[in-house]
């Protein structure tokens, strides 16, 4: 549109134009900078969730967030709440400015502290469980532990003083564990059940973890869900001697 300003009207028309044009130019201006703070908060929120060794899906479990919305948010296509935001603070030790519809990742005066009613930190051990024949940890050492939610734990039948947490290595049990997964297990729960899976304690005093499957004959097959890996025969006598150190009721790991 071209305006003459001579004329009163078209003036008073050019003077709306450029008063809209301004607004639209501040508004694209906002909105890009919230752009830049979410994708600013998402890499903070990936480089200390790395950091501190934890897998989106773990760092999920702990928010009460679905590992997807997480995902996004680390990449920067999606934002959150200032609720979420304050339980990722908490879970990372990370300082988060939460303003008006705007983020930053400077100091915030805002905190999340998770009640240990609703919270259970369970025990996370540096010991492996190899998905195939057996991992010999010589040395093995008890972190801060692993939050998890009581009301989920309720909800699965299992008590918290009863759970650890271990890590699982090699790729025998895939696709349903994978290499550098964490795995979850009740050592109140070891007698065998068929299509379970278990933390198996070697003669040799290696760690395992295996899935059982009962025959029709009564015996069982200690197997991998990676078909090409050995199976072990154990009669229906002999399963209960076998040192079971507890089921796997989760894993949690990277998502592909």
């Amino acid at each position: 549109m071209i305006f003459n300003k001579s004329n009163a009207t078209h003036s008073a028309q050019y003077a709306n134009y450029l008063q809209a044009h301004s607004a639209l130019h501040a508004l694209r201006q906002t909105q890009s900078e919230k752009i830049i703070n979410y994708m600013d908060i998402g890499k903070s929120i990936r480089s200390t969730r790395k950091a501190k060794g934890l897998t989106l899906e773990q760092l999920a479990h702990m928010v009460d967030t679905d590992s997807g919305n997480l995902s996004r948010l680390e990449r920067g296509v999606q934002g959150a709440s200032k609720e979420l935001l304050a339980k990722i603070m908490d879970a990372l030790d990370l300082r988060i400015t939460v303003g008006n519809s705007e983020l930053s990742t400077q100091g915030s005066q805002q905190t999340y502290s998770p009640s240990k009613n609703d919270y259970a930190l369970i025990r996370q051990y540096s010991a492996i469980g190899e998905c195939g024949n057996g991992y010999l940890n010589d040395h093995v050492e008890l972190s801060d532990g692993l939050a998890f939610k009581r009301d989920w734990l309720a909800r699965i039948g299992a008590k918290a003083e009863n759970l650890a947490v271990i890590y699982a290595s090699g790729s025998s049990m895939e696709p349903y564990i994978f290499d550098g997964d964490v795995v979850l297990f009740d050592t109140a729960d070891t007698q065998p059940k068929h299509g379970q899976v278990y933390v198996v304690r070697r003669p040799d005093c290696s760690v395992s973890i295996k899935r059982l499957v009962q025959q029709l004959s009564g015996d069982w097959v200690i197997k991998s869900d990676n078909p090409d890996r050995s199976e072990e025969k154990v009669s229906a006598e002999t399963i209960h001697e076998l040192p079971f150190v507890g089921r796997v009721i989760w894993r949690g790991g990277n998502i592909s």
